[in-house]
């Protein structure tokens, strides 16, 4: 984590709700799978662009689209016509980083998160919520979602019985959960370093200490507004 992001700007004047895709996404092709599951039954599976249009949860069920990589602004695109999702959303999708936040539009939700795996960049998590309907957003291949995939496959614990709200909730708790490994490891370093600093105060101690400082701002909680504000 010790290289710097810098967030990308659209160019000054550029008209709201612009899709663009972010300058560290690279050309890596974009990876689309589906999760269409109720209680009793689920179906995974991987969908290309052409598919997104006619996608659609089973008649009483949810449908999960995992959306892996951001190089391809018109799969987000796609996505946002099928469910009707605002266009600010979607640009969110693809403004890359920005702080954690919710976002409600009526009658879908933004949910933006920051996913921390040492010793990886911190990476954005987006989700949107519609009716039966979550999308999630992901920079690159690797997450913590597995064991969510997991328990929707064997039909394990309250997923799959529970509503699209229910899956959001779970996605985000293994995200959350995927900080604490992270912050362990961090406490270890500091505590490494204070031992290094009184044993032997040279000039590359003081600037491994610089690098730690650096991780540690990534890993803090970025400052929200007062209420009401965005």
């Amino acid at each position: 984590m010790a290289r710097k992001r810098r967030k990308r700007y659209h160019t000054p004047g550029t008209q709201p709700g612009t899709l663009a895709a972010h300058a560290e996404a690279g050309d890596a092709p974009v990876r689309v799978t589906s999760f269409r599951y109720d209680a009793s039954r689920c179906e995974e599976r991987t969908v290309a662009l052409s598919e997104i249009p006619s996608l659609s949860p089973p008649e009483g069920g949810v449908l999960w689209l995992d959306v892996c990589g951001l190089s391809d602004p018109s799969v987000v695109r796609a996505i946002g016509d099928r469910f009707r999702i605002h266009s600010l959303a979607l640009e969110d999708v693809l403004n890359v980083p920005q702080r954690p936040k919710v976002e409600w539009y009526g009658d879908h939700l933004l949910v933006v998160l920051s996913e921390i795996r040492y010793p990886e960049l911190p990476e954005q998590m987006a989700f949107l919520l519609a009716d039966r309907v979550v999308v999630s957003f992901q920079e690159r291949l690797g997450d913590a979602f597995e064991p969510v995939r997991e328990r929707l496959r064997q039909g394990k614990g309250r997923v799959r019985a529970e509503g699209a709200d229910y899956l959001l909730y779970s996605l985000c708790d293994a995200v959350l959960d995927a900080f604490f490994p992270t912050l362990e490891r961090l406490g270890d370093e500091v505590e490494e370093m204070e031992e290094r600093v009184l044993v032997s105060p040279v000039p590359e101690t003081f600037l491994a200490i610089r690098r730690l400082k650096r991780e540690l701002m990534a890993v803090r909680p970025m400052p929200c507004g007062p209420p009401g504000t965005r």
